[in-house]
């Protein structure tokens, strides 16, 4: 069995666990959205939580610092959870929404949906990379430890924007497997190959976008007089990529 096949495997039989557990569920969404506070939950012995925990509220999110990247994480966690597919368009970077299409995003989200129902966000980590500002997230659920993701963000137009995270990355791989082969619990190489290819467009995409930048930059600079120069590492923010970046491993 290749590593593909067994990571996807794992997925599909989490999702489809969660899945099971959501459907007993009663009440509407419109009752769960009036709460104001979320109750403590039990933990087993490996750190996973011993029941499924109640979905975020907007107290949950103001715990962040106000005008942050950990609030913006957080806010991208509770619109998911409850479903504002649009409004987790709006928290990505324009251009990288432009390049891997507002399909892939909302296909991605909506297939992760019910893992998301029944995990607990935890900001663990904030600080700076040459590429922005880098947000370590767990996410635990009731089985295993915790999933852990990673988080680029940088400022837009004032506004703290997503321009790559490991969750959206597993999710598009993930749903494009399922959409070429639903409810297969052993897609074929090829299918996994497509999901994988998927994957890497979203994570090429803000590097791509990056170097330009850098290079429209030293364009700039060399047509005023200057001699273009490639800006070093951290520059923008005095720090390098942070350990585990590129895994969404906790630096």
């Amino acid at each position: 069995m290749s590593r593909y096949d067994a990571r996807v495997r794992h997925l599909l039989a989490a999702l489809g666990a969660t899945v099971l557990v959501l459907t007993g569920c009663g009440g509407s969404d419109t009752d769960k959205m009036v709460r104001t506070g979320t109750a403590p939950i039990a933990r087993k012995a490996d750190g996973s939580l011993a029941s499924n925990p109640a979905p975020m509220t907007m107290q949950d999110v103001r715990k962040q610092p106000e005008d942050s990247p950990q609030r913006t994480v957080m806010q991208l966690i509770f619109w998911a959870q409850w479903g504002n597919l649009p409004a987790i368009i709006d928290m990505y970077d324009p251009r990288v929404v432009t390049g891997i299409g507002t399909a892939s995003i909302t296909g991605g989200y909506d297939y992760l949906r019910p893992q998301l129902l029944n995990s607990l966000p935890r900001v663990v980590d904030a600080r700076n990379s040459s590429g922005g500002r880098f947000i370590s997230l767990e996410l635990t659920g009731t089985s295993g430890g915790p999933a852990r993701e990673g988080f680029l963000l940088r400022r837009r137009n004032g506004v703290w924007k997503v321009v790559y995270d490991t969750l959206l990355e597993r999710a598009i791989e993930a749903n494009t497997i399922s959409e070429l082969a639903p409810g297969d619990p052993s897609p074929s190489s090829r299918v996994m190959r497509s999901g994988v290819r998927a994957a890497e467009r979203y994570r090429n995409r803000y590097p791509t976008l990056l170097r330009a930048e850098r290079q429209a930059r030293a364009g700039g600079s060399g047509a005023a007089g200057g001699s273009p120069q490639a800006p070093a590492s951290g520059a923008a923010t005095g720090q390098g990529t942070p350990s585990g970046g590129a895994t969404g491993q906790t630096p």
